[in-house]
């Protein structure tokens, strides 16, 4: 006889994760939300922060605790009021800000909101133009610490990248595509061997950075691994020379994407 094949059963969700999902998909109906325990406030907010709730601002503040070391606000109407709400969120080490250019906050609570986060890793600020040379400078000085920032298409130029680069010396991974930065602006950042740590840096569409810069970059980043340069100022016959230096210096490198002008 063939043998029969089994049903494919699926996983039964257990009584805990189906009264959280009844909890985060009514939190409107819910009052004094601070008074759950500390091992069921992350489940909540990830789901709430993934949704699109009313009143985001005082559930936020009900959710928070003090523990919360990484947060993801991409996909919430953020306003001057999240901001001051996750002031109390000392210990996060992880922002993800990414797609907030049309978001209802300034640069100014921005900027008080980044001096709370000493203990900053990781910033995703892509997309949002409230990002500029002031706020980069706040995060520079605020966040030592720094690992990696993503900041493509944001307001800030060469100034901001300085400040950056004099107070960010631990800076791994770093994506400033699609700013007004020039090739002066990268060239003085890297030349003064703060970031003897990168290993990424994007630089696509920054059309003010020549080839020049390219090899002052991996003249000081040895030990890049992931570099990408296209539609930056970069001649078909600087392309060989550019390419010797980076086989020459860049012996980590894994990653190379670019694009040469005709």
């Amino acid at each position: 006889m063939p043998k029969l094949k089994r049903a494919f059963k699926k996983p039964i969700s257990s009584l805990f994760s189906l009264s959280a999902d009844c909890v985060a998909s009514n939190l409107i109906l819910y009052e004094n939300l601070n008074y759950l325990p500390s091992y069921i406030k992350p489940i909540i907010l990830r789901k709430l922060l993934r949704g699109k709730s009313q009143n985001v601002n005082k559930l936020l503040s009900d959710l928070i605790y003090p523990d919360l070391n990484h947060i993801n606000l991409s996909s919430i109407n953020v306003d001057d009021g999240t901001l001051k709400v996750l002031k109390s969120c000392i210990q996060l080490t992880e922002i993800n800000l990414r797609n907030c250019e049309n978001q209802d906050f300034s640069s100014e609570s921005l900027m008080i909101f980044l001096k709370q986060t000493s203990k900053l890793l990781v910033l995703d600020i892509s997309f949002c133009k409230q990002f500029n040379d002031d706020v980069i400078t706040c995060l520079s000085i605020n966040c030592p610490n720094l690992r990696e920032l993503l900041a493509e298409s944001c307001s800030f130029t060469d100034d901001g990248l300085a400040n950056l680069a004099q107070n960010n010396k631990k800076l791994e991974c770093l994506t400033v595509s699609n700013n007004n930065i020039s090739g002066e602006g990268i060239s003085k950042a890297v030349e003064n061997k703060n970031w003897q740590f990168l290993r990424e840096l994007r630089l696509d569409n920054c059309c003010k950075v020549t080839d020049d810069a390219l090899k002052i970059v991996v003249e000081n980043c040895s030990k890049i691994e992931i570099l990408t340069f296209f539609n930056c100022d970069i001649g078909v016959l600087d392309e060989t020379s550019i390419f010797q230096d980076i086989s020459k210096t860049c012996k980590k490198l894994k990653q190379l994407h670019w694009t040469v002008t005709w």
